[in-house]
């Protein structure tokens, strides 16, 4: 079935904006005005969803995933808050936020399958015969989808995709996400200002430098060291949790864990409840990409927000996230 929304489309607030750091256009992958309205209609005719089961932030809002059954792809909703306007605004843009993934999906599949007839037609095979490029009818994968943080100004949520390739290798990728629900506009960790890419390092933690919409910054050496001290501090805090003895995987995922770094977009971050998410991607084996398909006790690894206090920048996502 087509889900049916709440006639978002005259539903009173701001208009869509862009992805911090990127400037309006009408394409897919870059959510301006334009997009906004594009995607959403994309999403009202071409998506077929099934309802997930209903779940509940430690906050009480309840929400469920809503389950492209063509695709598999999925996006949350919000099914209850105390501020119904609120929820309305947030479902709304996730509406748009999935018509862009379906969007996105379709391009992959329309080009693999293009790359497959050509293979087809040009006969490449291996040495025993077998044709080179293998029929797939999946083309993004998404073993992880879920709602992390919402209140009345500000909603998060993550999730983990896997886009289709020519070989065998299949690598995980966190993505998070921000809900400047009074902005209208969606945020995810970008560059720092002004940051030249050429000349970021590993030896001396460049390349972690980040920031996080108008609100968080970690783009000097001296923040980068600050940081990446919580990250390791509340990292060693998670293996002594209960979670941690419960999980037969997180030792493993522990030890697989490399160091966090920008350059190779190694690490997404997102608002929880309890504190900011930061969610490693980059292993030191090919088997710790697994760690990224399952809940795990030390990925993502929780900074709570009163630690990243000297990081914050004035403004309402400080207010709320340091009361």
């Amino acid at each position: 079935m087509v889900f049916a929304a709440l006639s978002l489309s005259s539903l009173p607030g701001p208009a869509f904006g862009q992805v911090a750091g990127e400037e309006p256009c009408d394409e897919a992958i870059c959510v301006g005005g334009a997009a906004f309205k594009k995607m959403l209609e994309y999403y009202r005719t071409h998506a077929h969803v099934r309802l997930g089961r209903e779940k509940r932030l430690s906050n009480g809002v309840a929400w469920r995933l809503l389950i492209d059954t063509p695709t598999g792809l999925a996006v949350p909703r919000i099914t209850w808050m105390p501020d119904g306007l609120a929820m309305r605004k947030a479902n709304r843009l996730f509406d748009a936020i999935q018509g862009q993934e379906l969007f996105v999906y379709a391009g992959q599949a329309a080009y693999w399958r293009e790359v497959y007839e050509e293979a087809a037609r040009e006969g490449e095979k291996d040495k025993t015969g077998v044709s080179l490029m293998i029929p797939r009818d999946n083309f993004i994968g998404q073993p992880m989808v879920a709602l992390t943080y919402a209140t009345s100004r500000l909603v998060s949520y993550f999730d983990v995709t896997i886009l289709a390739t020519d070989g065998m290798s299949k690598v995980p990728q966190p993505n998070g996400r921000i809900l400047d629900l009074e902005q209208g506009k969606v945020f995810s960790i970008e560059s720092c200002p002004e940051k030249d890419e050429s000349s970021v390092s590993s030896e001396d933690g460049s390349e972690v430098m980040f920031r996080l919409g108008n609100w968080l910054e970690v783009c000097d050496l001296k923040s980068v060291a600050r940081f990446l001290a919580l990250y390791a501090t509340n990292l060693e805090a998670a293996t002594k949790s209960a979670a941690f003895r419960r999980d037969p995987y997180a030792e493993y995922c522990k030890e697989s864990l490399l160091p966090l770094g920008r350059r190779a977009w190694d690490f997404e971050v997102y608002l929880t409840t309890t504190g900011l998410a930061v969610h490693a991607s980059n292993f030191s084996s090919h088997m710790g990409r697994n760690c990224l398909r399952h809940e795990s006790a030390v990925i993502p690894v929780i900074i709570p927000y009163r630690d990243l206090e000297p990081f914050m920048k004035p403004g309402p996502w400080r207010d709320e996230l340091l009361r």
